[in-house]
């Protein structure tokens, strides 16, 4: 398994074959989307997403309930919908869930950020969307073991399965994107 971190100079926890730098874009508007020029484009959820989620070259949209609407009176404004879902299913866009947004929140926007996501789950369960968990750490006290991932895909509403597909899912965006065939091996053309 790999795990997605902010910071390039963390040590790979073992439960984990490597540790990949990336860097989370968060856009201001939608043409910020053509800047996009990274090995692994991770773009952060905002009011833009069906935009994001329109744009090919994207390869992952982390915490989509970071929109600025508010809820609704019956229902929460989890930042996915239907539609979205299946246009990140087409486009082959994955959704990630961050474990840090919800460590560095507190109370009532802590319990927020917890429906929203947990619904987000099971809209993306209902319209086979891939669904991403990463630790996205900036130290080493932010890292999580693979296990402390699955609990918390367990707590969001994912099933044992796909807590543990969410994993091993960041392999494929790797094989596919940066050309990693095996540890220590790269592809070069």
């Amino acid at each position: 398994m790999i795990d997605l971190v902010l910071n390039e100079k963390l040590e790979i926890l073992p439960d984990f074959k490597r540790n990949i730098a990336v860097k989370i874009m968060k856009i201001k508007h939608p043409k910020d989307l053509q800047k996009t020029k990274f090995d692994i484009n991770i773009i952060e959820g905002c009011n833009y997403n069906r935009e994001i989620l329109e744009t090919k070259s994207i390869d992952m949209l982390v915490s989509p309930e970071k929109t600025q609407r508010s809820d609704m009176l019956n229902q929460r404004n989890s930042g996915l919908n239907q539609v979205l879902c299946n246009l990140a299913r087409k486009n082959g866009i994955s959704i990630g869930f961050n474990i840090q947004e919800l460590i560095k929140t507190k109370g009532v926007e802590r319990a927020q950020i917890l429906g929203r996501m947990k619904q987000n789950v099971v809209i993306c369960r209902k319209y086979k969307a891939t669904m991403i968990l990463a630790s996205f750490a900036e130290t080493i006290y932010d890292q999580k073991t693979a296990y402390e991932l699955q609990q918390f895909g367990k707590i969001i509403g994912m099933t044992p399965k796909e807590a543990k597909e969410a994993l091993s899912n960041i392999e494929k965006i790797v094989q596919d994107k940066v050309g990693f065939i095996k540890t220590g091996l790269r592809l070069v053309s």
